[in-house]
């Protein structure tokens, strides 16, 4: 399958507690964004931690911009994510905590994409 997003090797090949705690250095060297998509291929073990980044107000009230990082997040977990169950927990949760108006402009953004079409 084609990805969106690319998953940068050197951060895939971590172990599980080198990820994390590179992520959690800050400023991450690497760019937070670049971990979303090993996290959403490893989504059993990070599930909590994406739904909680899709939240985060840092990630979702955004001024002067149409693209969110709450958005590559959630984009991160489409493209890399397997689990259909996980997937519809995600649009449940995002659609319950993200604003009607961020919603419905995300689903537009991303109706785009053939693939995810059928998840909103």
């Amino acid at each position: 399958m084609e990805h969106i997003l690319d998953l940068k090797k050197e951060i895939d090949e971590l172990s599980d507690d080198s990820l994390i705690k590179r992520f959690n250095q800050k400023p991450v060297n690497e760019g937070e964004f670049n971990y979303y998509p090993v996290f959403a291929k490893r989504i059993k073990k990070y599930k909590k931690l994406l739904f909680e980044e899709l939240i985060s107000e840092r990630n979702v009230k955004i001024e002067f911009r149409t693209f969110k990082p709450s958005w590559y997040i959630a984009i991160s977990i489409l493209d890399y994510c397997e689990d259909e169950k996980i997937i519809s927990e995600m649009i449940q949760h995002i659609k319950n905590h993200w604003d009607k108006d961020d919603y419905n402009d995300f689903a537009h953004y991303i109706s785009k994409e053939e693939r995810f079409k059928k998840y909103f």
